[in-house]
């Protein structure tokens, strides 16, 4: 079976763009190019706020090793993602990211 991988960034926008006041394109192209691995599984593809292993998980991944963040931070940025993010029931990794990512100011 064949993905499409624009039709897959295009779901990404769709979800980011109401909860943005604007988009920073290169940061989200760098988000996406990070999760493109993941990008057709559908497991891997989601985040759940309601898994405390997954969001341990994020916080000594990505939030450490990209956003320089960890203890009390990387809790308080995860809170804050979640909670953007509530009513939001399919939750993209890649949309989650990059909003981690805005709220921390810096991605590397």
């Amino acid at each position: 079976m064949e993905h499409d991988k624009n039709a897959e960034i295009a779901k990404y926008m769709e979800q980011l763009t109401p909860l943005v006041d604007s988009v920073n394109e290169e940061l989200f192209d760098n988000i996406v190019k990070g999760v493109s691995n993941i990008m057709f599984n559908r497991d891997a593809s989601l985040v759940s706020c309601s898994d405390e292993s997954e969001l341990d998980t994020i916080k000594n991944g990505f939030i450490k090793k990209h956003l320089g963040l960890e203890g009390e931070e990387a809790e308080n940025i995860l809170g804050v993602v979640c909670s953007k993010m509530s009513g939001v029931k399919f939750k993209y990794r890649a949309v989650f990211y990059y909003l981690l990512a805005e709220e921390a100011g810096s991605y590397k």
